[in-house]
């Protein structure tokens, strides 16, 4: 990691680029002034990290390392950095600005630790300025996958209001829609009708029941792309969510809503399989569980017979050590199914 000398030797020589212009006797470069030099030597020795090609967790340590200054007036330096370095003389040169912030803000945004409301408000912010760079017009593909990685940071986003970060959400991820057209760019077309599906299924303007129609619709056009041979994974999480929006579902037969989320969730099970994504195919047996729980259709006494075998074999990889917080959750279903089971003696069950 580098010594505060080298952070500061790092922010001395990019004071004194040409890239900032020297302002006029009698006059003050704004810019510079704005700039917080402690956050600034941050930025710059994460941009350099970047630019050396550490993506992902092998760039957490330096995040970790400052994770009590990425707040809001580091979300601001960099946001103010960036637009100090613009050049509307050197395309490539933006580009490549454009590119680290864009990634940078991948990570941060993914980070574990510190403060989730400040990373997900930093990389709001970078992606925000790349966007400066990535103009539909100049750099359609880029402008689409930031609008969704836009998209996707106010459906997570903690600050303001829930309501109109979802809405903001599905502005961004219509927007990307533009460019990613199914013909032209059906992967990037097929994640972003997921992501917008999502966004819908967790709407609060508008009617409930319109939102989880469009939710439905969304997967379902995914799903033309995400075929199970084509995108096995993909296939898998976007049956998931489909059976969760059938669930949840206010229009049709509550009956047939039910069935079709049991016939979801158990194709999403023949690939998110125990030995190949345990945590996954835990989450699905806990979700088949809660199904055939409020199953109408069948015997009752069968289905929370087969409630309790699944929430039995989610135990099996939510541990109290390893997932506590599944593992509880998963209890107290267990308890519930238990309560309302109609087989076996009934002070047993209690």
């Amino acid at each position: 990691m580098s010594s505060w000398r080298e952070r500061w030797q790092n922010l001395w020589r990019f004071l004194n680029t040409p890239l900032f212009t020297s302002p006029t006797p009698g006059t003050s470069n704004p810019t510079v002034e704005a700039i917080s030099p402690e956050y600034l030597a941050i930025w710059l020795e994460i941009l350099e990290a970047k630019k050396r090609g550490l993506s992902g967790k092998a760039v957490y340590p330096l995040f970790q390392k400052y994770q009590d200054q990425l707040d809001l007036d580091f979300a601001e330096t960099i946001s103010q950095w960036f637009h100090s370095q613009l050049d509307p003389d050197d395309i490539e040169k933006n580009q490549d600005l454009a590119k680290h912030l864009n990634n940078f803000a991948i990570d941060i945004s993914n980070f574990p630790l510190g403060s989730r409301a400040n990373n997900l408000e930093i990389a709001i912010a970078a992606y925000q300025a790349a966007l400066e760079v990535y103009t539909r017009s100049a750099f359609p593909e880029q402008w689409a996958r930031t609008q969704m990685n836009l998209g996707t940071a106010y459906s997570d986003r903690i600050r303001g209001e829930r309501a109109d970060n979802i809405e903001e959400a599905i502005r961004r991820f219509q927007a990307a829609l533009d460019v990613y057209t199914r013909t032209a760019l059906p992967e990037g077309w097929a994640m972003t009708q997921m992501n917008l599906g999502n966004a819908y299924q967790t709407r609060i303007r508008g009617e409930r029941a319109d939102n989880i129609e469009e939710a439905i619709r969304c997967y379902q056009a995914a799903l033309d792309v995400r075929t199970r041979s084509a995108f096995p994974e993909d296939w898998a999480m976007t049956q998931n969510n489909l059976a969760a929006a059938y669930w949840s579902r206010i229009r049709g037969e509550r009956a047939d809503n039910i069935e079709e989320a049991i016939r979801r969730y158990q194709a999403a099970l023949d690939v998110r399989t125990r030995s190949a994504f345990p945590e996954q195919w835990a989450r699905t047996q806990m979700n088949l569980a809660v199904a055939y729980s409020d199953r109408i259709r069948g015997e009752r006494a069968d289905n929370i017979e087969e409630a309790i075998r699944r929430y039995q074999a989610a135990l099996e990889v939510y541990t109290r050590s390893a997932f506590p917080e599944g593992w509880a959750d998963t209890q107290i279903c267990l308890g519930n199914a238990y309560d309302n089971r109609i087989r076996g003696e009934r002070a047993d069950n209690i």
